[in-house]
C-alpha cells in the first residue's frame, strides 16, 4: 500500500479497512500496529477511525470530510487535537513545540 495515498482507515470488528483513492485493503493487524506503520499525517479521529491529515477537506460538528467524499465521525475525545493539527498546518508552523503534535500523539496516538 502506497502510505501516500491512504484517505483513512476503518476498523469493523477485527479487520482494519484501508481506503485509498482507487483501492480497498483488509488486515488483521491491531490499529496501533497499523499506526506504527503509517506516517506522521495519519491520526486517529475515532476510536474506529485513523486519517490522513492531508485529505480532510472540512470539519463540521461530529464530521470529517475526506477527500471531498466521505464523511468520518469525529469523536468527543478526538475533535480538539484534529482541530489543533489542522490550525498548525493553516498557519506553516514547523510541529515544532509551538504546536501539540508531539503532545497529541502521546495522549492519543
Amino acid at each position: 500500500v502506497d502510505l501516500r495515498r491512504v484517505l483513512f482507515l476503518e476498523r469493523i470488528g477485527r479487520k482494519i479497512h484501508i481506503v485509498t483513492f482507487d483501492k480497498e485493503y483488509s488486515s488483521y493487524q491491531s490499529f496501533k500496529q497499523v499506526m506504527l506503520q503509517m506516517n506522521d499525517n495519519m491520526i486517529r479521529c475515532h476510536s474506529g477511525y485513523i486519517v490522513n491529515l492531508n485529505y480532510i477537506t472540512d470539519v463540521q460538528g461530529k464530521f470529517i470530510e475526506v477527500a471531498a467524499k466521505y464523511q468520518i465521525p469525529l469523536g468527543r475525545t478526538y475533535a480538539e487535537i484534529i482541530k489543533s493539527f489542522l490550525y498548525c498546518r493553516r498557519v506553516d508552523w514547523s510541529y515544532g513545540t509551538d504546536c501539540p503534535k508531539e503532545w497529541a500523539r502521546n495522549q492519543y496516538g
